[in-house]
């Protein structure tokens, strides 16, 4: 499948839902974001020493509040990427962190937090996505966004991903809005 079918069909999900109640409206956003964060993992390219050895997971961490729930888990427990089971873990605290690939810093975490995540793991092979305004000029890879439709965009800073020594598809990039460092 390709990336811009993978993300069609996330960006059809993520129309704006004026029939529903807020709630089911943040139901059906944390949905799309979850899409997003899996196909994230298909267009962007690790360094092998970002894993351990060839039996090692790939790691999907959590910072924050869970917003989806077990949504997430139950998306990728029957899934690999590139051929490697999908581990999903939570972390409460910047301090509670364990080595991932992906890191979503979900909304509910302040912006100290946010700057202690990204100087924590500074230079390691972790795509950081956030959904915070500006987040993507501040560290994170990928940051979320509600466009003026109230579809949900997503935007890249190249910058941070090569800092981190990651390789990002071009497909991706076409899909994306490119932003800078603050």
């Amino acid at each position: 499948m390709s990336a811009a079918c993978c993300f069609a069909i996330a960006a059809a999900v993520s129309s704006p839902a004026t029939a529903y109640s807020q709630d089911m409206g943040a139901v059906k956003e944390y949905k799309v974001k979850v899409a997003y964060i899996y196909n994230f993992a298909r267009y962007i390219k690790w360094p092998k020493d970002a894993f351990a050895d060839r039996e090692s997971p790939f790691v999907i961490g959590i910072l924050g509040d869970a917003p989806f729930g077990n949504t997430l888990q139950r998306v990728v427990e029957s899934r690999k990427i590139r051929d490697r089971r999908i581990v999903v873990r939570h972390f409460a605290a910047p301090r509670d962190y364990e080595s991932c690939q992906i890191l979503f810093v979900t909304g509910t975490v302040d912006v100290e937090a946010q700057k202690e995540i990204v100087n924590l793991t500074k230079g390691m092979p972790v795509l950081i996505v956030g959904e915070t305004a500006n987040f993507a000029s501040q560290g994170a890879g990928i940051n979320f966004y509600h466009d003026i439709d109230d579809t949900i965009g997503f935007e890249i800073n190249v910058d941070n991903l090569k800092r981190r020594h990651l390789m990002v598809d071009a497909r991706l990039l076409k899909l994306a809005r490119i932003v800078g460092d603050n």
